[in-house]
């Protein structure tokens, strides 16, 4: 579990610093795009083999920060035009 626990953290300096900055130019959008394609079949493989409910938290929330970082990229990069 703590090692769950420090993954969980893994990515939120970087959602705080896109924030900060507001600026997602950092990120690489095909990067992100194919991130959250390996995170969303982590997700169904979970749901398929019926994982253990912290696998399966994990996958949703991994998927959600994907998420909120594309939208990080796209909603500062349309606030700029």
């Amino acid at each position: 579990l703590m090692n769950i626990g420090c993954w969980l953290v893994a990515q939120v300096p970087q959602v705080v610093e896109n924030f900060v900055a507001r600026d997602g130019g950092a990120l690489s959008l095909g990067f992100m795009f194919l991130w959250l394609l390996g995170d969303i079949t982590n997700l169904v493989g979970c749901i398929y083999t019926h994982q253990l409910p912290t696998q399966l938290y994990t996958s949703i929330y991994y998927c959600c920060m994907d998420v909120i970082m594309l939208s990080q990229i796209f909603g500062f990069a349309a606030c700029r035009k």
